[in-house]
């Protein structure tokens, strides 16, 4: 009398399946998910620079010109609004100005978890000329 018990369970070789499978798929999606991240962050320092740029436009509309002295209180007051971003954690951007009384360039430098970006840094000027400084440098691509 033979009598066969099933046995039920996974064979090695589909356990190395499933493994191999999940591995294809890690590998696949961690660059794509990486990438999600930057453009996020790339985003969000280009709505910093935005909110900079509409601070600089008002004071302009109230002043007549970007700065008020060569060593500009414009300066302490915009260090003390828009710095880095995000405002709170470990910073991904510093926004800084550059301004003279007809003029201001606003930059946002990577820092931190994107001092590595291919974009690099992003620029705007009062004329809204845009600039990035990466190896990815189309600004209008890198920081949509």
């Amino acid at each position: 009398m033979n009598k066969r018990l099933n046995a039920s369970g996974f064979t090695l070789i589909e356990l190395m399946i499933v493994v191999a499978v999940i591995g294809i798929l890690a590998a696949i999606a961690m660059p794509s998910y990486s990438e999600y991240v930057a453009r996020g962050k790339r985003a969000e320092a280009r709505a910093e620079v935005l909110k900079a740029e509409g601070w600089l436009e008002r004071y302009f509309t109230e002043n007549n010109r970007y700065s008020d002295t060569p060593t500009s209180t414009v300066n302490a007051a915009f260090s003390s609004r828009f710095g880095a971003v995000p405002a709170t954690g470990g910073a991904n951007y510093n926004i800084t100005l550059a301004v003279a009384s007809a003029t201001y360039t606003i930059s946002a430098t990577p820092e931190g978890s994107m001092a590595g970006d291919t974009c690099g840094s992003y620029s705007k000027t009062n004329t809204g000329s845009l600039a990035a400084s990466g190896s990815g440098s189309d600004p209008k691509k890198c920081f949509k």
